[in-house]
């Protein structure tokens, strides 16, 4: 399925780079499946509930994991 980042419930969009937020990124090997979120220099705005959510597609279901970020 499509994979995207959300936080606290706002969807980040689907590609990797994020030009509303130049300190965050989607890294890893799309190839591979890998969509890790990378914060870079961490401050006290990115603390939040960040969910990494993945959509239905054939027969697998919606998947969605979920990480507190606290500075």
């Amino acid at each position: 399925g499509d994979i995207q980042w959300t936080k606290d419930g706002l969807a980040l969009g689907y590609d990797r780079q994020l030009p509303a937020f130049p300190s965050w990124s989607i890294i890893g090997d799309e190839s591979r499946g890998e969509y890790n979120f990378l914060i870079q220099s961490l401050k006290l705005e990115d603390e939040g509930i960040f969910a990494c959510e993945v959509s239905p597609y054939k027969d697998a279901p919606a998947l969605k994991q979920v990480a507190h970020v606290r500075t």
